[in-house]
Parts: structure tokens; sequence; C-alpha cells
């Protein structure tokens, strides 16, 4: 009876053991996954301070534009309308402080004035030149994210 009752308190023991190994597997697992979620949610954070760093770097009030609707506007070959021949044709740090300078390189009119627009989703740069109150006798410049000239326009 006595070898009957050892050998039940030894069962009882290793089952009690080999509960707590798996709990401690369990709780290592639950460690690792937790581990992994707060790399991840710091992961998110910086891409988030980074994200939010260059939007305060940039000018937010810089308007945006659609350059697809602006290319369904002008025709290939239309008279006011140049799509090749430039002179921005290497690549070029481009920024909202430096567009309009980059863009001047094609303009050809004379002007008083600049209105700089940005189309996020193609990452192209619009910017318009013109003499404040004169109808017509505009030039827009398209650059893209690169600073290199993608198109022309002459308004009348």
């Amino acid at each position: 009876m006595k070898r009957i009752t050892v050998i039940i308190l030894c069962l009882v023991i290793v089952l009690l053991l080999s509960g707590c190994g798996a709990k401690t597997e369990q709780s290592k697992e639950q460690f690792t996954e937790n581990q992994q979620s707060e790399t991840e949610k710091s992961d998110v954070s910086q891409f988030t301070e980074n994200r939010q760093s260059e939007t305060e770097k940039s000018d937010v009030s810089i308007p945006g534009f659609s350059y697809a609707k602006d290319c369904a506007i002008y025709v290939v070959g239309e008279p006011g309308v140049k799509t090749s021949g430039f002179v921005n044709t290497n690549e070029k740090d481009v920024n909202s402080d430096n567009v309009t300078e980059i863009a001047e390189h094609e303009c050809t009119i004379e002007y008083d004035s600049t209105k700089v627009y940005y189309d996020t989703i193609a990452r192209i740069w619009k910017v318009d030149f013109f003499t404040q109150g004169m109808d017509g006798g505009c030039q827009t410049v398209y650059l893209d994210s690169n600073g290199i000239t993608v198109l022309v326009v002459y308004g009348e």
C-alpha cells in the first residue's frame, strides 16, 4: 500500500512539474509574441514619426492637382504643348523650396508670379508662371520627383 501511495505521489509530482513546464513554454511563447508585437508597434510608431517629420519639412500649404487630368486635357502635338527638348534632363533633389528655381530653367516668358502644385499620386510638381492681372501669356512646367521636366504647356 505504501508503495502504491509513493508511486501515485511521484506521478502527481511529475504531472505537476510537466504542467508547470507546459505553462512555462506557453508563457515563453506569449512573451515572445508580446515582444514581437511591441517591436511592430515601435516600428509603426517610428514610421509614423518619420512621415510626420517629412511632412513638417515640406510646405503643407502646397495645393494638390491631378497630373492624369492635366495630361487628358493637353494632347501631344497640339500647339502650346511641349513634350521634348527640355533643359531639365538631369536628376536633382527637388522640394517645395527649390522647385520653382528648377522649373524656371524651362520658362521662356516674362512673369511676376508663380504658383506651385504637387500631385502626390504621380509624384509630379506643377509650376505656373504668369503675370498678375493678365489673362493668358502664362506657362506651366511639370517636373517629376527627380526634377526632370516631363511637360511644358503655354497658355494664351
